[in-house]
C-alpha cells in the first residue's frame, strides 16, 4: 500500500472513531488492533492496541513498510463527549413527555356531572325517572347534562376538540355539535360549561364522559380526560312529554319579610335553596344586617339563604324571615331580589321565572 493511500485509510479510521459516540469505552471495545496483510507492494500496516484516556497521552500509529512514517494523534482533543437524548414515544394511558420542555395545555373536569338535575361523581351511581327528563321520545328519556371543564395548563389548546358521552359503550351525544360548530378551543386558566342531552332507556347504564374524545389536543396528562359513572332509569319512558317541576318565588309589595315558593310544574321538586339580596337605591347606602347567622351560606355571601323543602306539584312553601321585625331602616328606597332554586339543582319546565323583586321605602 502506498504511503498516501495509507494516510487516507488511517484518517478515515479516526473519523470512524469519532462517530462511535459519547463514551470512550466504546472506542476501546471496538478497536482492539488493526492488521492488514502485505499488499502487492510489500507494505503492511500495524497498530498497537490502545485505550483512549482522559490524559493528553498520544497514541502512536506506525506504518511499517518501504516508507515508514510515524503519526502522533492526540485522542483527547479528537474524542469529545456528546449527549444522547432518547426520543420518548406516547402510548395510550401514559403521560406524554414534554418535548423540549414545551408547555402544554391540560384539560380537566371541575367536579362531577349534573344529569337530570342530579350531581354524580366519578364511580358513583344515581337514579333518575322520566319526571326529570326534558322530554321523552322513542322510548327514551332525554336528560339535560352539564359539567364544567378547565384548561389547567399554562397555554391555550392549539387545536379544536370535542367532548362525547358514551352510554354502554356507544356514542350518545357530542359537543360542540358537528352540525353547527367545527369544535371548541380553551385558553389557559379558563373554565367552560359543556351542555349535552343524554338519551337513556329505562334500566341500568354505564356512562362515560370524555374530554377531547378525538385526542386532538396534546396534553401534559392524558389519563384524566374521562369520568365514568352508572345511571339507573326507573319507570317508563313512553309518555309523549317529560314532566318537570317549575319553582316560582313571590314577595309582598312593599317588602314585609314574607317569602313564598310555589311549584307550578307537573312533577315534584327536591330540596332547594332560595337567595334574597338587598340593595339601597340609588346605590349610596347599605341594608341593615340581620342579627342572626341562621340564614348564612358560604356559597352565597351577602345574601340571605332560605332552605326550601321538597314540593309536590301545585304545593307552596311560605317563610317569614325571623329577623325582619328587628331591622332598623334608614330613610331611603330599598330593592329586594328573591331567586328560587339558586343552585340550579332542579331541571325545570321554565328556567326564566326563578327571580322576583320587591321594594321598600323607609322614611
Amino acid at each position: 500500500m502506498r504511503p498516501r493511500t495509507l494516510i487516507s485509510f488511517c484518517t478515515a479510521l479516526f473519523v470512524g472513531l469519532l462517530a462511535l459516540g459519547p463514551d470512550h469505552s466504546d472506542a476501546a471495545q471496538t478497536v482492539k488492533s488493526l492488521q492488514v496483510a502485505p499488499d502487492k507492494f510489500g507494505a503492511q500496516v500495524a497498530t498497537s492496541r490502545f485505550t483512549p484516556s482522559r490524559s493528553s497521552e498520544k497514541t502512536k500509529i506506525q506504518f511499517v513498510g518501504d516508507n515508514t512514517q510515524l503519526a502522533n494523534v492526540d485522542l483527547q482533543n479528537m474524542l469529545q463527549k456528546t449527549q444522547v437524548q432518547k426520543k420518548q414515544t406516547h402510548r395510550p394511558g401514559q403521560l406524554r413527555s414534554t418535548v423540549g420542555k414545551r408547555p402544554l395545555p391540560e384539560l380537566v373536569f371541575m367536579g362531577g356531572v349534573y344529569l337530570g338535575g342530579k350531581l354524580v361523581t366519578a364511580g358513583g351511581t344515581i337514579t333518575l325517572s322520566k319526571e326529570r327528563a326534558i322530554k321523552v321520545k322513542n322510548g327514551k328519556c332525554v336528560f339535560n347534562t352539564h359539567y364544567k371543564i378547565k384548561n389547567a395548563g399554562p397555554v391555550a389548546t392549539p387545536s379544536k376538540f370535542r367532548n362525547r358521552i358514551r352510554v354502554d359503550g356507544a356514542v350518545n351525544s357530542t359537543v360542540p355539535d358537528p352540525a353547527f360548530s367545527p369544535g371548541a378551543t380553551l385558553n389557559a386558566g379558563i373554565t367552560m360549561t359543556m351542555v349535552h342531552n343524554t338519551k337513556l332507556k329505562p334500566g341500568m347504564h354505564s356512562v362515560v364522559v370524555s374530554i377531547d374524545d378525538d385526542t386532538n389536543v396534546l396534553e401534559s396528562n392524558e389519563t384524566n380526560n374521562k369520568l365514568s359513572f352508572r345511571v339507573r332509569v326507573k319507570g317508563s319512558c313512553k309518555s309523549g312529554r317529560g314532566q318537570r317541576p317549575d319553582l316560582v318565588p313571590s314577595l309582598t309589595h312593599p317588602m314585609s319579610g314574607k317569602i313564598v315558593v310555589k311549584n307550578i310544574g307537573n312533577a315534584p321538586a327536591g330540596k332547594t335553596k332560595l337567595t334574597l339580596s338587598c340593595d339601597k337605591l340609588p346605590g349610596n347606602g347599605r341594608c341593615p344586617e340581620p342579627a342572626t347567622t341562621d340564614y348564612d351560606d358560604p356559597a352565597f355571601p351577602n345574601h340571605v339563604v332560605v332552605r326550601v323543602p321538597a314540593l309536590a306539584p301545585g304545593s307552596s312553601y311560605v317563610h317569614n324571615l325571623s329577623f325582619w321585625p328587628l331591622l332598623h331602616w334608614s330613610p331611603g328606597r330599598y330593592k329586594f331580589v328573591a331567586t328560587a332554586d339558586a343552585t340550579g339543582a332542579e331541571t325545570e319546565r321554565n328556567e326564566t321565572n326563578n327571580a322576583v323583586s320587591s321594594f321598600l321605602k323607609a322614611k
